[in-house]
């Protein structure tokens, strides 16, 4: 098929997901010619019954509406007259046609975005549709209406059909050779084909930003050899702040004296600046690289593309600078060349794509292929032949090892120095707040099917090359191991209902057998003319592992399971992770290293950095640890007001939703200014928008929620070009994001983020510290919950101009002993209001006149502080 041919994109909003069951609710349909849209079809169709509130909520459609609407067999024949003959183009197609064809025949040849994208747009950061508008700049109004949809999903299609028709030849032939007789899509890889051929040299290279791990400066000049840093600071257009200057002298003097340092430096002390001038300095001059290390990839990101080139601009030095990940990270090119042609045919040709575009070889670009293939089957391991490989010369591991030697700074992500000893020795940890999740990460046991499998492939693979039938017995084992953890899977799914919760002891005794059977192997592997030592010793770690879960006798540790795909049984993980890390990092990382920086915006709790020190293992290194909390870059005084309902209900109440959403009606709707609302619950925050979005529609203002078919990029654009808009949100929205000026002058925390009791990890934490006698609540977890309530407060103020209110709506902070701790974290004035009417008086009185409110009396049940 040509692009210029006719097709028809369709789309159709449903009850639910099940098409013996469900109705459709909406229709849109839309022809395209020669490119361009020339007609359009939109109905909303009577289902014969209520849709449920979430569905609604998703649509945005009314049932009022619906009940007005014909049925769909009504709309039949307008269908049937307007798709013709066509072929039908849609968003995981075969949900629309399923539905569809409940009602009238449909023969039209079908072709799916979904999976064209999966193989085409490799690099996007999801393939669900919105993201797909934004990564390929296509403009659209509503997610999850059909109209709107159908045309998306169409233009989606025009702009992949030319990606393909600009690739090479030979991995079009390739591609078409494991999908043609399988899948409808390539009749358009064989048009693509021909078109390719035609195109010849005139192809147009792939359009897209292909990611880059290194990025070499070499600048003539040797820098500018300037007396003390606050002279490079000194820098033309560099806003002076003191704090980062400060900031950037104790980095320096850390780095240079082999010291350790523990630095808070709140928001709008441009602290990647204030530790990359020294670190690119010293590196320079003493010829050794400084590792970074980050915690989220948008953070590392940013200081690879955006700030190192302006430390380069600053100190006139050129940095060569490296992005590192550890081995199991990155693509085996000779297991790539030997993938089995079993698998799907639509993730092998995404792979084809991928193995041909990628100058990394980095498989976290092709994450979402690991929800239905294993990465093992990818991924570097144990059995790497290093020089003896016929590919090692383009490994893209080892070529990246090699750029170490050449590397200024080095960029990591914290779970590397948990799981893959970089050996390193001066470190900069930004996002350091997060780095006792890392290394409980880092430093857990954890077993699944694909690592097992991939452990007995390379074994398998070995026997055969030598000729040894022991191979075909090694398949028997394989297929035990799939039956077993399946079986476990099935098991825990059905008696769970969460992704991630405990497991009981007897839902584990088909992996008790297997274990069996494993070691039975081993006997055998280990025979003296079979030599398979590395092999052997890569299983027996497997075996060590999968008994130590079985039998969960390791008193330091807690036992839990993973779904990373709950409706794949076999995807099911099983974890041991140890329940406090100091020990580990005591042992592994602070000896290996000279010096270390560990920076966040929060590392402190009430002023101390005790709770960081102590479940970060710190409280041995004693004189050699240096410890500063900046000062506010911001006048939090002047610019921000803390304001606390107290007439509002108490969390656990269940009038609590009802009464938020009262708040945001009487005192948010009336006001217009931006606004985020942080919800620590995902069901609160659909409850409440359930319970506002009329009212919000009725005048016309715009009220987003987060995860209803827009991405997070997407909410926080719609939420800086509307002003007055009001966004709730939850999870990664209470850090990182960054809204300057008018867009957002009010945060409101709906609850305090104490993390989600049912969590194994945190719940098995909590009663370790209890168990030592420390108090579970008061050491681990309320500390816990300050950090995260003081990521979410620093959403409000981004620049010295911005003014602004945080409301916290949880009144436990003034009437439970531990409340008075996430107050005085807090570095504004705190105003209490006791009914709808003082709230308003407060809000105004702020904005209007830069005065707290202090109402005229307390009431008397207030526990003191």
């Amino acid at each position: 098929m040509d692009s210029n041919k006719n097709f028809i994109a369709l789309d159709l909003e449903t009850s639910g997901l099940d098409s013996s069951t469900e109705e459709i609710i909406e229709i849109g349909l839309v022809r395209f010619e020669n490119g361009k849209v020339v007609n359009e079809f939109s109905k909303t169709v009577n289902p014969g019954k209520s849709v449920s509130d979430n569905v609604l909520m998703l649509t945005g459609l009314k049932q009022k509406k619906l009940d007005r609407s014909p049925t769909i067999q009504e709309l039949i024949p307008e269908i049937k007259d307007f798709i013709r003959e066509e072929p039908l183009v849609g968003h995981n197609i075969s949900f629309d046609t399923d539905f569809l064809k409940s009602h009238l025949p449909l023969p039209n040849i079908t072709y799916d975005t979904l999976r064209l994208s999966q193989i085409y747009l490799p690099f996007a950061s999801s393939h669900k549709l919105a993201y797909l508008a934004e990564y390929l700049t296509i403009p659209y109004k509503e997610a999850h209406r059909a109209l709107d949809d159908a045309k998306m999903c169409g233009r989606i299609f025009l702009k992949i059909y030319q990606i393909m028709t600009n690739l090479s030849p030979e991995l079009l032939k390739r591609q078409l050779e494991v999908i043609e007789g399988k899948f409808p899509e390539s009749d358009l890889i064989k048009s693509a084909l021909e078109n390719s051929l035609k195109k010849g040299l005139n192809r147009k290279p792939y359009p897209f930003k292909i990611p880059v791990n290194f990025r070499e400066n070499k600048k003539e000049e040797e820098g500018k050899e300037l007396s003390s840093i606050k002279e490079y600071f000194d820098y033309k257009g560099l806003e002076k702040r003191p704090s980062q200057l400060k900031m950037a002298e104790l980095v320096y003097s850390s780095l240079n004296n082999d010291e350790f340092l523990l630095v808070e430096a709140s928001a709008g002390t441009g602290k990647s600046l204030a530790y990359l001038i020294p670190a690119i300095i010293i590196a320079k001059e003493s010829g050794e690289p400084i590792y970074i290390s980050c915690y989220t990839k948008n953070l590392q990101q940013q200081v690879f593309t955006h700030d190192i080139p302006f430390g380069e601009e600053i100190t006139g030095f050129g940095v060569n600078t490296l992005l590192r990940k550890g081995r199991s990270n990155y693509l085996c090119l000779l297991k790539f060349r030997e993938l089995p042609k079993s698998l799907n045919p639509i993730f092998l040709s995404a792979l084809y794509l991928w193995g041909y575009l990628t100058r990394t070889g980095d498989l976290s670009e092709i994450s979402y292929l690991f929800r239905e293939i294993n990465s093992g089957l990818l991924s570097m391991d144990e059995s790497c032949r290093k020089e003896s490989c016929p590919y090692y010369s383009s490994c893209f591991y080892y070529n990246m090892m090699k750029k170490v030697k050449n590397a200024d700074l080095i960029l990591v992500n914290h779970a590397l120095f948990f799981t893959g000893n970089p050996n390193s020795k001066r470190v900069i940890f930004d996002e350091a707040h997060e780095l006792e999740k890392a290394a409980t990460s880092g430093f857990s046991l954890t077993i699944s099917f694909g690592e097992l499998q991939a452990v007995l492939n390379n074994i398998k693979k070995e026997l055969k090359r030598k000729k040894n039938k022991l191979y075909k017995n090694i398949k028997k084992i394989i297929d035990e191991a799939k039956k077993s953890f399946g079986n476990v899977g099935k098991s825990i799914v059905s008696s769970n209902e969460y992704s991630v919760g405990f497991y009981k002891d007897e839902q584990l005794l088909p992996l008790r057998s297997l274990t069996e059977h494993l070691e039975d192997l081993i006997d055998i592997l280990s025979s003296p003319e079979l030599e398979e030592d590395q092999t052997v010793d890569r299983l027996q770690e497997v075996i060590s592992k999968l008994k130590i879960i079985i039998e969960q006798k390791e008193e330091e540790r807690v036992f839990y399971y993973k779904f990373p795909n709950r409706n794949r049984p076999l995807s099911l993980e099983l974890i041991a992770s140890p329940l406090n890390v100091d020990s580990y990092l005591e042992e592994y990382l602070y000896p290996n290293m000279d010096s270390f920086i560990m920076t966040s915006a929060t590392l402190t709790v009430g002023e101390s950095f005790d709770f960081v020190k102590y479940i970060l293992g710190l409280t041995r290194l004693n004189k050699r640890l240096k410890e500063i909390s900046l000062p506010d870059t911001y006048n939090f005084r002047e610019q921000a007001l803390t304001i606390v309902p107290t007439y509002l209900s108490n969390p656990v109440d269940s009038s609590y939703i009802e009464h938020v959403s009262q708040f945001i009606e009487d005192i948010i709707l009336p006001e217009k200014r931006g606004t985020l609302v942080l919800f620590t619950s995902y069901d609160h925050m659909k409850g409440v928008y359930q319970k506002i979005h009329c009212d919000f529609e009725e005048v016309g203002r715009e009220l987003l929620i987060q995860g209803f078919g827009k991405s997070r990029s997407k909410l926080l654009t719609l939420f800086k070009e509307n002003e007055g808009s009001v966004l709730l949100a939850t999870g990664s929205f209470w850090q990182g994001i960054d809204v300057p000026g008018k867009p957002l002058e009010i945060v409101i925390i709906e609850k305090l983020p104490f993390p989600n009791p049912s969590d194994p990890l945190i719940g098995a934490k909590s009663s370790y510290f209890e168990n030592k006698g420390l108090g579970g609540f008061s050491s681990y977890t309320l500390p816990l919950s300050v950090l995260r309530f003081k990521q979410g407060f620093g959403r409000l103020i981004r620049s010295t101009r911005d003014m602004g209110v945080v409301f916290i709506l949880d009144k436990r902070v003034v009437n439970k002993w531990y409340g008075s701790i996430f107050l005085e974290s807090l570095p504004t004035e705190i105003s209490l209001v006791h009914s709808s009417l003082e709230a308003k008086e407060a809000l105004n009185a702020w904005f209007e006149e830069g005065r707290i409110y202090r109402p005229l009396s307390l009431d008397e049940d207030w526990e003191q502080f």
